[in-house]
């Protein structure tokens, strides 16, 4: 956990403050952009490694159920955490081209090169 946030905070520092009102607005948003998709990137990155955890759990819990009841809820709870997981992805995935459709402005979605 030490880790990540070390690594945001490093992510964070190299954005260049804009100086005075001289600075044009693609830099402003350059900048917005950064910030709003660093945060974002660690929020659903420490969400995604949460329901992994939770899914871990879930496991040993099925795995080790000898009641059919606590054996079906358990393959309940880990249904929902692996659609949980699939979620977190598609919202980066998503997230990810937003962010690049406004920080390259005027390119299109399907420029994949910018990924």
């Amino acid at each position: 956990m030490g880790n990540l946030m070390a690594k945001m905070a490093m992510r964070v520092a190299d954005i260049q403050p804009v100086e005075g009102a001289g600075g044009s607005a693609s830099e402003v948003v350059g900048n917005v952009v950064t910030v709003v998709q660093t945060v974002f990137n660690v929020l659903l990155g420490l969400l995604g490694m949460a329901a992994l955890v939770f899914a871990i759990y879930i496991g040993f819990k099925l795995a080790s159920a000898e009641d059919e009841g606590k054996r079906k809820e358990a393959k309940k709870q880990l249904l929902w955490t692996i659609i949980a997981v699939i979620a977190v992805v598609l919202l980066i995935v998503i997230f990810n081209i937003l962010i690049g459709a406004i920080s390259n402005e005027g390119s299109e979605i399907t420029d994949w090169e910018t990924f």
